[in-house]
């Protein structure tokens, strides 16, 4: 799966389970990526402003949408429709 797939089933699945982790989004998904793949994701997502300071806690990490996060998941989910 290339990584704009990966990134795109992320945000969405970021802002249907908000409160959950980054890896357990991945993993309710099906996505399969190591550790440095989600730190870049993650970080891609911050630098394009979808996401801010997430929170890392126990080898976790809990994104928090910004608007424009939640805009483009509602985008992408009504553009799969």
């Amino acid at each position: 799966m290339s990584s704009e797939i990966k990134f795109s089933k992320l945000l969405v699945g970021i802002c249907l389970n908000s409160g959950n982790s980054f890896g357990e989004v991945a993993r309710n998904l099906g996505i399969s990526m190591t550790n440095a793949e989600s730190e870049v994701l993650l970080n891609m997502m911050e630098n394009q402003g979808f996401i801010h300071h997430p929170e890392i806690s126990n080898k976790r990490t809990f994104p928090h949408l910004t608007s424009k996060g939640e805009e483009q998941a509602k985008s992408l989910m009504n553009s799969s429709i």
